[in-house]
């Protein structure tokens, strides 16, 4: 037993030999910077990489890892590249009121106050046609918004205004964007040789041609000038598509019924609610037909009376014969 345990001690002692040569073999065979010449690249690389993982290292505090600081430093990062992107939002925006005339003020005003504008507006509606349906009015807007008080402004649509249906979309152009300020820089330097060849150029044949190409480049970065001026545009104020009308009442947001009962509860308050509708639309009919009514009733009046008048006369000469 005694000559098994010895063995087994003088085992581990030679792997532990083995071990502790080995690092020393590998220490010693890595490169000398002194003795057989310094690659900068490598080492340059190398650095940057090094520097790179320990930022990207959680910080310690008292030992421990401060989460809380590196999920703010990565978050900070994120809103970085976000920043850096070219990213245009879109909102549409459907809504009524019962109070036209303040709500079409309020969103105006609203808009302003945010720093936008309105690009285009139109309204419609205010009439009372023969079908004694009541056209209420309606309002649509496109309004442009910094992109930055985009969610102020859907925010701010509330009061008189009840919104019924919202959507909203958002479009990357950062890839397009930049291949066309690239494109813009290319031709740039084009036109500056461009130029420096025509103060060279001595032929007239090769200075017409010259001065053709530097026409078109030139009309070329202007035009790449203006589709980034657009983007920039479409970029720093986000559009809002909104229509709004007039209603008597809101919109009434139903759940989806759970039981036979819950559908025959809704069946039962819409039947009425449509039989009250019925009788209000046949009230205004009748008020709105009363002149045509009138007309045709003194018009039958007439007739009737002329047909009796004509009875009395023939059975009078018939009686006298």
């Amino acid at each position: 037993m005694k000559k098994r345990l010895f063995a087994a001690l003088l085992a581990a002692a030679a792997i532990a030999c083995t071990a502790c040569s080995a690092g020393s073999a590998s220490a010693d065979s890595m490169p000398n910077s002194a003795s057989k010449g310094f690659d900068y690249y490598s080492y340059d690389a190398a650095e940057t990489v090094m520097t790179e993982s320990s930022s990207m290292k959680p910080s310690l505090a008292g030992g421990s890892v401060n989460y809380a600081s590196t999920a703010e430093e990565s978050g900070s990062a994120a809103n970085t590249a976000l920043a850096d992107r070219k990213i245009i939002r879109t909102m549409r925006i459907t809504a009524e009121t019962k109070a036209f005339d303040a709500a079409t003020a309020a969103i105006e005003q609203l808009c302003a106050d945010l720093g936008g504008y309105i690009e285009s507006s139109s309204r419609s509606g205010g009439s009372i046609r023969y079908s004694s349906a009541v056209v209420a009015r309606s309002a649509s807007y496109t309004l442009r918004v910094p992109a930055e008080q985009l969610d102020a402004f859907r925010a701010g649509m509330t009061g008189n205004i009840n919104i019924v249906d919202e959507s909203s979309g958002i479009s990357d152009i950062t890839d397009q964007y930049f291949d066309v300020d690239t494109r813009i820089a290319t031709l740039k330097v084009e036109e500056e040789r461009l130029l420096a060849m025509l103060e060279k150029a001595t032929e007239l044949e090769y200075l017409i041609t010259l001065e053709q190409r530097l026409s078109e480049v030139r009309y070329e970065i202007e035009s790449y000038t203006g589709t980034l001026r657009r983007y920039d545009s479409q970029v720093a104020y986000s559009t809002v598509h909104l229509n709004l009308d007039e209603v008597v009442e809101y919109t009434e947001v139903i759940e989806a019924p759970q039981t036979f009962g819950q559908q025959i509860s809704i069946a039962f308050r819409e039947s009425w609610s449509d039989f009250a509708d019925g009788c209000k639309d046949f009230a205004i009919w009748f008020v709105y037909a009363i002149p045509t009514l009138v007309v045709i009733a003194v018009i039958g009046a007439v007739v009737i009376g002329a047909l009796v008048l004509l009875a009395r006369r023939s059975g009078r000469r018939h009686g006298g014969e």
